[in-house]
């Protein structure tokens, strides 16, 4: 099964708006996203938080 946004990257390759060393950067950067611990996403979204309180 395709994914979405391995269609959305095959359209947009399609209609030359990247070229193969932009599908390829796009590729990493989904592999490491997705690869991301979902504690790790908290931490991180816990620190924006308490960074923004102390910004006001």
């Amino acid at each position: 099964m395709v994914s979405r946004t391995e269609t959305a990257l095959a359209g947009a390759t399609t209609d030359k708006c990247m070229d193969k060393n932009d599908l390829e950067t796009t590729k990493i950067i989904q592999e490491q996203f997705l690869s991301v611990d979902v504690a790790e996403i908290k931490e991180i979204s816990d620190h924006s938080k308490q960074v923004n309180k102390l910004s006001f």
